[in-house]
């Protein structure tokens, strides 16, 4: 088997006679040469462009006979270049190591990329390796990230395989960079959970300071680039004084909507179990409050 990964990775932009497309990749338009009928066979999108492009040059089929000058001309229109610049040519040379070999070298670093085009190209078993990967890594520092892509390519099993880590390091995660990347979709499936061990106060603290990160970044008000996951935060887990305080720091930047703020007090004042709604539900981390809503250390 590892002659066998050897030698296909010697066909691997080969320039060979047999080679019979090219691919010109990425903004710096990098020549990549392969075989249509290795690709064809690996990956259905592959196929898909090679057979419209046999379309087009107007390739004969078997019923056909085609003369020696037009025979030519169709294979040149078959070897134009197919563009690709919106692929990183690094990326791209992995792409190409799994179809021919069915193994690639995955890092850290170009993972996320590697699954990105092996989603949109459907290379199933790819993505799959892509996954493992992820979740074998995962380590504080990457688990915004790889939350992040998870959402974003709508990987149900990878957002549920990587909720658990995320719950119990939700505070160190939300300390980091990548944090502050993550978009606001995978940020209100992270906050829909009820073993967040983190208490409401940092996640108030923490969602505020993601949304004046990216309000800066986007030019946007804090407000709408809160929207979605404020609503998210549950209030009710505030103390009155907690709120209070909220009150007058939300007077200014209006972060959080005032009928979020108006139904917490509500849920405050009646403190009864039959109100109970999401909004009130303890998540793990949540600090206990005593009778007069003082934060227990």
């Amino acid at each position: 088997m590892h002659h066998f990964a050897k030698d296909m990775r010697a066909l691997i932009n080969s320039s060979d006679l047999f080679s019979d497309v090219e691919f010109l990749v990425g903004k710096e338009k990098v020549l990549f040469r392969g075989h249509q009928c290795i690709l064809s066979a690996r990956c259905l999108v592959f196929e898909s462009m090679c057979m419209e492009r046999a379309r087009e040059s107007g390739q004969p089929d078997g019923s056909e006979t085609a003369s020696s000058s037009s025979y030519h001309q169709q294979r040149d229109a078959q070897r134009e270049p197919f563009l690709l610049p919106d692929i990183d040519p690094q990326t791209f040379q992995l792409i190409l190591e799994f179809l021919y070999t069915n193994c690639c070298l995955l890092t850290p670093d170009n993972v996320i990329d590697v699954m990105s085009i092996s989603i949109e190209y459907e290379i199933d078993q790819l993505t799959k390796l892509c996954e493992k990967f992820l979740l074998e890594a995962i380590c504080v520092e990457n688990a915004a990230e790889a939350m992040q892509a998870a959402v974003m390519f709508d990987l149900n099993s990878l957002k549920k395989s990587i909720l658990p880590f995320f719950e119990e390091n939700v505070v160190a995660i939300f300390a980091t960079r990548s944090f502050q990347e993550m978009s606001a979709e995978a940020l209100v499936y992270v906050l829909q959970s009820n073993q967040l061990n983190i208490d409401e106060a940092d996640v108030l603290r923490r969602i505020k300071d993601w949304a004046l990160v990216n309000s800066t970044s986007l030019g946007m008000p804090l407000s709408e680039v809160a929207l979605k996951v404020a609503p998210h935060i549950r209030l009710p887990l505030l103390s009155p004084e907690e709120m209070t305080q909220l009150e007058m720091e939300n007077g200014k930047e209006r972060f959080i909507p005032i009928e979020q703020i108006s139904s917490a007090w509500k849920h405050l004042a009646l403190k009864s179990p039959l109100n109970s709604t999401i909004e009130t539900t303890p998540r793990k981390g949540t600090r206990p409050r005593n009778k007069d809503g003082l934060v227990c250390k």
